[in-house]
């Protein structure tokens, strides 16, 4: 297993590692997610306890398997069941300096991982208080193995309260990850994908987890590391009552490349459903089917059912290493963010004659407002 090193925590090292991350259901097993694609030089595997239950035997597979050699990181996800509330302090500080890194590192399922983040509950932007409490809590513990975790509502995103944020969480020493809450798209408006920039661009030690493509920008920008989710259940965080009651059941969502976009499977067979030019993929995961598809590749357009989920996530993350490997390349922060805006822009284009490709009667395909935003620069 990796060792802290007197510079910092070793998931920092090299700065700009991409986590995949998940959140074990009831009958999860670690073969189902694409952990063979996660490099353990340049990736890590982040496991969230969603329902305070499942992730300790999921990290015991992963123990046991041995085949996953990449940093770990324990995400006790309190986050996904409670709210943070003014009257009530964090459950940290009930116990002594001294004890509050300790019971972290004891809880069950971190035997396994190398580092935890906190136990932070959910927080709106009213009051402050709640994220000062939580920030003050964390930065007492002070311990190079426990990140602090700021699960903020999306609504943290919109002036004034993202200066808050920024202003709070630049005073609080130590490693931060940042994770976005909303049972849609955190991002869907223009001004709430700049400010994140802002966000990542300001505060030392800032990681961003549990999100999309949203993670490669900020790792271009200076993020120390970023998690992006194998399934949307991870790429989202419902706030606390807003969760779903179980897995996600019918067509996954898939990855379609030229348009750097998470798009419904069924949905989108259905809109290019009078058309024989559809994007194909010819990714490892979409070659295998070479025999079935040709040498072109599979068609994007063929991810239409439930049974279809486990190799969508494997294409899925397989574009995302690929990306992150390509972006991440040199040292030069210009570079990799001039290749992520070309890539962005590319990819906004790619709309337009799609669109034009698609079934009279279903809707257009819209560009989200984060990737029109990463591709102006």
């Amino acid at each position: 297993m990796p060792e802290h090193t007197a510079t910092g925590a070793f998931f920092t090292e090299p700065p700009g590692r991409l986590f995949l991350h998940v959140s074990p259901s009831p009958r999860a097993c670690p073969g189902d997610d694409p952990l063979d694609l996660v490099s353990p030089d340049i990736g890590g595997l982040i496991v969230s306890d969603d329902d305070g239950v499942h992730a300790s035997a999921y990290l015991e597979q992963v123990a046991d398997d041995g085949a996953f050699t990449g940093p770990i990181i324990y995400d006790p996800a309190v986050y996904a069941r409670e709210i943070a509330r003014p009257d009530e302090q964090p459950a940290l500080f009930a116990l002594s300096r001294e004890m509050r890194a300790a019971s972290i590192r004891l809880q069950p399922a971190r035997r396994h991982a190398q580092v935890s983040l906190t136990p932070t509950r959910y927080l709106y932007p009213e009051p402050y208080r709640c994220l000062h409490n939580a920030a003050h809590a964390a930065a007492e513990i002070a311990a190079p193995d426990i990140v602090f975790a700021v699960p903020v509502d999306h609504t943290w995103l919109d002036s004034p309260h993202y200066r808050e944020l920024i202003t709070v969480l630049v005073d609080t020493p130590g490693p931060k990850a940042l994770i976005l809450g909303d049972d849609d798209d955190p991002l869907e408006k223009l001004d709430r994908a700049q400010h994140l920039r802002e966000i990542v661009t300001s505060v030392p030690g800032l990681a961003l987890l549990r999100t999309g493509l949203a993670g490669l920008d900020a790792l271009v920008h200076g993020a120390e590391f970023a998690s992006i989710g194998v399934s949307a259940a991870t790429r989202r965080t419902p706030p606390p009552g807003l969760s779903s009651t179980g897995p996600r059941s019918g067509p996954p969502e898939v990855l379609v490349p030229d348009l750097m976009h998470y798009v419904d499977g069924q949905r989108f067979s259905t809109m290019l459903s009078q058309t024989s030019q559809v994007p194909r993929c010819r990714c490892p995961e979409c070659a295998r089917g070479s025999i079935e598809f040709g040498e072109r590749g599979r068609p994007v357009t063929t991810f239409t059912e439930a049974a279809d989920e486990q190799i969508a996530h494997r294409h899925n993350y397989w574009l995302i290493e690929e990306w992150h490997a390509t972006l991440m390349r040199g040292t030069e922060s210009t570079k990799r963010q001039d290749r992520w805006r070309r890539l962005c822009a590319e990819a906004l284009g790619n709309h337009i004659p799609i669109n034009a490709r698609r079934h009279p009667h279903s809707e257009p395909l819209e560009a989200p407002s984060s990737l029109k935003f990463w591709a102006a620069g």
